[in-house]
This record gives C-alpha cells, sequence and structure tokens, in this order.
C-alpha cells in the first residue's frame, strides 16, 4: 500500500516528539531498524531534515 506524505506523516509524527523529546531533556538517542531494512537511516533523516526545517 502506497501512502501520501501526509498519511505517512500520521507515523512519524511521534517519533518526532519523541526524539524532540528525547534530546531537549539531554539525552542520547540510537536509532535502529530491527528487520535491517534502511528505516533506521531514512527516520534518521528525516528527523534531521525535521529539527532543521529543511
Amino acid at each position: 500500500m502506497k501512502e501520501t506524505p501526509s498519511e505517512a506523516l500520521r507515523y512519524i509524527s511521534p517519533v518526532w516528539e519523541f526524539l524532540d523529546a528525547a534530546l531537549e531533556d539531554g539525552c542520547n538517542v540510537l536509532v535502529h531498524c530491527h528487520a535491517g531494512a534502511h528505516r533506521a537511516g531514512t527516520t534518521a533523516v528525516a528527523y534531521l531534515m525535521h529539527a532543521q526545517g529543511v
């Protein structure tokens, strides 16, 4: 099933909220994909884009 960008945001927004809160609290964060399906890298880049306003 293909999702539109706005549909994908409902899944990624909670991740961004978690990362924002953890980093604001001074915590270190490890983004890891249990399946090794490149989702960790995609998630990390998406978060960096979010954090930088790109």
